[in-house]
């Protein structure tokens, strides 16, 4: 006999409490993430409005990717305006990437020391037009599911965006492509042709 109980209901038969009331910490290479350190909340207004800005450009789904375009950094603007950097702009703020965020996520803006070397930057497919001075990160958890005949889901979700001030405001760094994350680029748009 075989018993498929939803992640959830172990949690809460081992008395373990609320997904939310679990502590959320993430590592990824050199960065550290603790999304329970209240020094690292936004606290300033600057990081307020982005945060604001931010929730209402991933709630937005017809129009999000307008909306976070708005929240680039103008340096992101000095990438090549090339096939290649719109697809892999388009790519980072497709519809099925943007989706609202809960009021209970937890947010944080981690300060990045100069020449953090971020794993999650691209590596030698891109270039950042401005250095980044700070992370944003949110983390949440939902559940999906569990009408009759559905599986109940946990779902956890870490939202991460380099970003640098500018005139005051906090902006997202959206990164070039290299000679190399062009040549990527262009082997998917081709491959994505061929797939039609």
């Amino acid at each position: 006999m075989r018993y498929n109980f939803p992640a959830i209901v172990l949690v809460l038969a081992l008395g373990l409490g609320s997904p939310a009331a679990l502590a959320e910490t993430e590592t990824i290479g050199s960065l550290h993430l603790d999304y329970d350190n209240p020094v690292l909340r936004p606290a300033s207004p600057a990081q307020r409005r982005l945060v604001a800005a931010y929730r209402a450009a991933m709630a937005g789904r017809a129009n999000g990717g307008q909306m976070l375009t708005a929240l680039d950094h103008p340096a992101s603007a000095a990438c090549p305006d090339t096939l290649e950097q719109r697809y892999f702009g388009a790519y980072l703020k497709r519809a099925d990437r943007i989706a609202p965020i809960p009021a209970d996520a937890k947010v944080i803006f981690v300060p990045l020391r100069p020449g953090t070397d971020l794993p999650f930057a691209g590596g030698p497919m891109t270039r950042n037009p401005v250095e980044p001075s700070a992370v944003l990160a949110i983390s949440y958890r939902k559940t999906e599911g569990g009408k009759p005949g559905q599986t109940l889901r946990l779902i956890s979700r870490s939202l991460i965006e380099q970003i640098a001030l500018s005139d005051g405001q906090w902006r997202i760094v959206r990164p070039c492509l290299t000679q190399a994350g062009a040549a990527r680029a262009r082997q998917r748009m081709d491959a994505e042709a061929r797939a039609h």
